[in-house]
Parts: C-alpha cells; structure tokens; sequence
C-alpha cells in the first residue's frame, strides 16, 4: 500500500473555504481531509479521521451508494452524482464525486428541504386534481411567447379526451382540437383579444361539440400574466362545465311554461264556468217569464 498523503496546506486551504461539505480520500479510501462544514454537518472529530480508511470508521457504509459511487469515479475517473435518504435523521443528501490526482474528492449538499418541497407540490398538485375533477372545473395556460397550451388532466376530459391516450404536443396547434361551435367562435376570440392587449379579465360562456357529438356549455375565465418587467407572458385561465346546469335551467324553464300554460287553461275554465253560471241564471229568468207570459195568454 503505498505511503499516506494529506493534502498541502495549500489545497486544505481551498476546500476549507468551500461553503459545501467536501470529503477528500485516496485511492485506498484512506481521508486526506473534510472541511470544517463537513464536519459540523455530520457531528465528528475530523482530527480522528484524517488517514483512516474511511469504512473503517463507517462500517455501515461499506458497499453502500457512496462506497460503489466512490468505486466507478476511482475505477472510470469519470464523475458520479447520485442522491441518498437517511432515515435516521430522515434528510437527504446530494452527493457529486469527482476524480482527483490521488483519489476521490466527494461534494455533499443537504437537499432535504428541496425534497420535501417537491413533495408538498406534488401533494399540492394531487389536491388541484382532485378538487377540479370533482368540481368539473378544468384549467389551462398559454405561453405568450412559444404559443405552447397546457390544457389540465380535467379540461382534456371536459373536452371529450382521454388525458392517457391524448397527444398534449397537440394541444392549440392542432385546428381538430377547436371543438368551439363557429358561431360562438368570434366572441371568444375577442375574449382571448381583450385578455392580451388590455390585460382585462374575461369571464366568457361558449359552447363546444365533442368528437361524440355532445354539445357542453362551458364558462372560460383567463387572466394575464406579466414577468417582472411587466411584459406578457402567458394567459391562465379555468374552465367550469356548465352543461348540467344549463339543461337544468331548460327543464326548469321548460316546467314553468307548462306550469304557465295550465294555470291559463285553468282560468279559462274558471272564467267559462263563471260565464256559463251568470248565462245559466238569465236563462232560467228568461225561461220563468216566457211560462209567465204564456199562461196569461191562454187565460
């Protein structure tokens, strides 16, 4: 085995200034120095370490991630990243090690609250998801600048499309997918007009027919949105089904005019018996004086 090298004090000086944990070994695994954030970062005496083998001091980690990872730089000198979760104080590590001139020099960054970011998005995300199924709520963007559409897992079902088979890459620049009735299609372009020269919310109803055939009421609302210098950037908007609602409120229109209906017929009736009554009663006058008047006669 040959001879320990610890770094210069020159090359210590450097790593020690790194705001990151750096862990230098040979190629023996032997460590030739940990900066001082490494140090406070994993709670050990580093003096304790320098020239030891480094599974030695961390039997647990031998053949772990970081053994093989520290294994192909020394075996490929090319540089291997990979990411590790420690249950025992449940944080995540990114490791990025890299060949040196006698050896591996590791670079570790905490990403535990990244992790944990990403996690609560997704979780975020998932709640969007469902809140929007259930409400038959779907939502959209536009990039301004690529004309890119996204269209939301909701929106393609409100349309008529599976989310698993459709294309998304389609989506806005495919014509089959303007499913907007033609005579509906001039207002809605002059909604999408007004969203990006004003800047002005639109709130706008449109109608739809599906690749079924269906016809869906839907109601769009889109806003625009500006980066920091103020210049647009995309339109967001949502869309809300209102299918159901407007073919109830046919039914219930529907219902009244019948209701409305009867209840002419009704009065007609009342007006027609009342009329028939008041005729009946100067019949039977008319009816008492004509017997009257005959009986006079034959007297």
């Amino acid at each position: 085995m040959p001879p320990f090298r610890p770094l210069t004090p020159a090359q210590a000086e450097m790593i020690e200034l790194s705001p990151n944990p750096k862990l230098v070994l040979d190629r023996q695994f032997r460590v030739r120095f940990i900066n001082r954030v490494t140090a406070q970062y994993a709670y050990i005496d580093r003096d304790q370490l320098i020239g030891r083998n480094v599974w030695d001091c961390y039997p647990e980690l031998r053949n772990s991630v970081f053994h093989q990872a520290y294994q192909q730089v020394l075996d490929t000198g090319e540089p291997a990243r990979f990411e590790r979760y420690e249950p025992a104080t449940d944080r995540w590590q990114s490791v990025y090690a890299f060949p040196c001139d006698d050896g591996v020099i590791a670079v570790l960054e905490d990403i535990t609250e990244q992790r944990r970011n990403v996690n609560r998005l997704r979780e975020n995300e998932e709640t969007l998801r469902l809140a929007q199924e259930a409400a038959n709520i779907g939502s959209f963007h536009r990039d301004l600048r690529t004309g890119d559409t996204f269209w939301s897992d909701q929106l393609i079902r409100i349309n008529g499309f599976d989310p698993a088979t459709l294309d998304r890459s389609r989506i806005g620049r495919d014509p089959a997918l303007n499913l907007v009735l033609p005579e509906d299609a001039p207002s809605v372009q002059q909604a999408w007009n007004d969203v990006e020269k004003t800047g002005m919310t639109r709130i706008h109803r449109l109608r739809i027919r599906r690749p079924d055939g269906a016809i869906r009421h839907l109601q769009t609302s889109m806003i625009l949105v500006r980066d920091a210098e103020g210049t647009p950037t995309k339109v967001v908007g949502t869309v809300l089904d209102l299918t159901d609602q407007v073919e109830a409120d046919a039914e219930r229109q529907r219902i009244d005019a019948q209701m409305q209906q009867a209840q002419k017929l009704e009065s007609l009736g009342v007006l027609a018996g009342g009329i028939a009554h008041d005729f009946n009663n100067l019949l039977v006058g008319i009816l008492g004086n004509a017997s009257l008047a005959m009986l006079e006669a034959d007297t």
